[in-house]
């Protein structure tokens, strides 16, 4: 019976050897499939990392042409306003300007009018008197001049109202 109890003793060291070469193996296998798992969150994560960062240079990307794309607009609209405000400061000086003249113009004419206007008017009635004086022959030659004088103020006035009317 020795060999009897041998073989069986012999077949459960079998059965159990087999049974820990497959428990053995099996832990082998569950091994392998979690270090491959393993690798593929690895593989997993660093694509993620890789999105993540391609979408974070694009959003600044994005953000860089926006504000550059802002800051030019501003620029072109500050220039616009320079522009407005410049043309309304010539606008303004030519006005200023243009019064001026007209003020000008308006003081000469008051002077033309008040100083040779009363000196032709002095010449008119001192000629009128002197001829007053005179007889007929002689009455004629001074008649001509003060008619000279009184053309000579009809055209001062007219050219003062031409300037005062200007203005």
């Amino acid at each position: 019976m020795l060999d009897f109890n041998d073989t069986i003793h012999s077949e459960n060291a079998i059965e159990k050897i087999a049974e820990m070469k497959v428990k053995f193996d099996t832990e082998q296998k569950e091994k392998e499939l979690v270090e491959e798992k393993l690798l593929t969150i690895e593989k997993e994560l660093k694509i993620k990392q890789g999105n993540l960062r391609t979408a974070i240079i694009g959003g600044l990307a994005l953000l860089i042409m926006i504000s550059a794309f802002l800051a030019v607009k501003i620029q072109r609209n500050k220039r616009q306003k320079e522009a407005v405000v410049n043309a309304l400061k010539l606008e303004k000086e030519k006005a200023i300007a243009e019064r001026k003249i007209g003020e000008e113009k308006q003081r000469i004419s008051r002077e033309l009018h008040d100083n040779i206007g009363s000196q032709l008017t002095f010449m008119i009635s001192s000629i009128e008197n002197a001829a007053f004086k005179m007889d007929v022959n002689e009455k004629s030659k001074f008649s001509e001049i003060t008619d000279f004088g009184r053309d000579a103020m009809d055209d001062l006035r007219n050219t003062c109202l031409l300037y005062t009317s200007d203005a």
